[in-house]
């Protein structure tokens, strides 16, 4: 699966790797790795980096809950902050909201923040059923931190008022975009494409994104 991802940057989601028996994953084109992950064999969020474009951390801070893992250094030479996210699904506004503002507080460069939000940031155009279970409040409250951090939802930019969506939820009976990725609006010019690919080895859709180094 992942030699025919062909990126540069793969963030994966419940992983389920333990502290102690993380698999082997750099026989692949993908030979290093950060991992956060949770005394269970449940949640857990990993980045992994292409044999061709080394990064060089500089900090990394690693959720001890397997939540979010947080990196900033540079990639091919070019300074950036990348976050990956898994939220859980209850206060999920609420986390969000603090882990942007620690991103915030670390962010150095380019930034890129993708991963499952578990919630829907725009209900009308997110879900099919075109309803949220979060609050209109706590939403207003996500939107307002990602526009402090000069963030940019990419899907949605390069695809306008487009509807696609990551997940089918039983309980809602609706489909929602859940998973997401964002850049620095600095870099939305250089956006090449934003994809939401078929549903494989989860039970999420992956997003796929191309940009041009500016």
């Amino acid at each position: 699966m992942l030699r025919k991802a062909e990126a540069t940057v793969i963030l994966m989601q419940e992983t389920h790797f333990r502290n102690k028996c993380i698999p082997n994953l750099s026989r692949s084109h993908y030979r290093q790795w950060f991992h956060s992950c949770y005394s269970g064999a449940s949640r857990g969020v990993s980045i992994g980096f292409h044999r061709d474009v080394p990064f060089v951390a500089a900090s990394v801070l690693a959720d001890p809950e397997g939540r979010y893992l947080l990196l900033s250094g540079k990639l091919g030479g070019v300074e950036v902050t990348i976050g990956n996210l898994y939220a859980p699904n209850k206060n999920t506004a609420q986390w969000l909201v603090k882990v942007l503002q620690d991103i915030s507080a670390l962010a150095s460069g380019i930034l890129l923040i993708g991963g499952d939000l578990n919630l829907v940031l725009n209900p009308l155009l997110d879900s099919s059923s075109q309803k949220s279970a979060i609050s209109h409040q706590a939403l207003k409250a996500v939107h307002r931190t990602l526009r402090e951090l000069h963030v940019s939802d990419v899907w949605r930019s390069v695809q306008g008022d487009s509807r696609d969506y990551t997940f089918f939820s039983n309980p809602h009976k609706s489909y929602q975009r859940l998973d997401y990725l964002f850049v620095s609006d600095s870099c939305l010019p250089h956006v090449v494409r934003a994809d939401i690919l078929s549903i494989t080895v989860s039970d999420h859709a992956p997003c796929d994104g191309l940009f041009e180094v500016p």
